[in-house]
């Protein structure tokens, strides 16, 4: 009888086996954080390598590859910024490059991907993951990323976890190179500032009680005050640190994610 291989670990069961700093420091929750990401990235690789192996690929030296090329798992979201808390969601993205050496690798099957996707999200869902998820090419990254403004800030953080690192260095490289590009025109769709908030900072302090979204709007304030970050930087960025630190405060009591100490829990979809 063949053994089971070990399920998933999730947010949640990262936290649980991390003692919570005390007292609970900025630089001490920092750090929490990191270490809850750490282990999540380790089991989404172990995890990328069974789902290979299920679909007849491995990651293998002696083959002339140490990963099979085209294929990789991305992170956005909290745990591509290392900021993940105990119920925070998976964010992840399944790259894969049709014109490249991983069509070889998978045959040009597209069927072979979607398999592959399966047998990552699937054991995610078994565990009680929440997961937002997608496959893409890098084009279609781009594609999405161009029109629409809150995919195209949530991937700039975007970040590798599993398989051709190439690809995924790729596909961050053009994304980036496309928000530098579309600046002058995607700002004024940024530009809407809250009431009585003059700089990021005040932003940043007024967006603690706006809900899920907040990390988000606090990304793009930062993106606007890049032309002067010099100034206002440091105590900008020290601030969207702050609200993170809160929220993963208020998210242990409450059963909420990093990304969301006040609003609606949302549950796996």
């Amino acid at each position: 009888m063949s053994r089971r291989p070990p399920a998933p670990l999730t947010p949640r069961q990262a936290a649980q086996a991390r003692p919570r700093p005390g007292p609970w420091t900025p630089q001490a929750g920092r750090g929490w954080r990191r270490r809850l990401s750490s282990d999540l990235e380790s089991s989404l690789s172990a995890l990328w390598a069974r789902a290979l192996a299920q679909v007849g690929l491995v990651d293998d030296g002696a083959a002339g590859h140490a990963v099979v090329p085209g294929l990789a798992l991305a992170a956005v979201g909290s745990l591509a910024r290392r900021e993940a808390g105990p119920a925070s969601d998976l964010d992840l993205v399944l790259l894969h490059d049709r014109a490249g050496p991983g069509a070889r690798a998978t045959g040009g099957d597209v069927a072979t991907v979607a398999s592959l996707a399966e047998n990552l999200w699937y054991p995610l869902w078994d565990a009680g993951v929440s997961l937002d998820h997608s496959v893409r090419t890098v084009e279609e990254v781009r594609e999405v990323a161009g029109r629409d403004l809150p995919a195209a800030v949530g991937m700039l953080d975007l970040r590798h976890l599993a398989g051709d690192p190439g690809l995924t260095g790729r596909c961050a490289t053009v994304l980036l190179a496309d928000w530098r590009r579309a600046t002058r025109t995607r700002l004024p769709e940024l530009a809407t500032r809250p009431p009585g908030a003059p700089d990021a900072l005040a932003a940043a302090q007024e967006a603690l009680g706006q809900g899920p979204a907040a990390l988000r709007r606090l990304a793009r304030l930062w993106l606007l005050t890049e032309a002067d970050a010099r100034a206002t930087g440091p105590r900008a960025w020290s601030a969207v640190r702050a609200q993170v630190i809160a929220r993963a405060t208020a998210g242990l009591a409450r059963g909420l994610g990093a990304d969301q100490g006040t609003g609606e829990r949302r549950g796996p979809r």
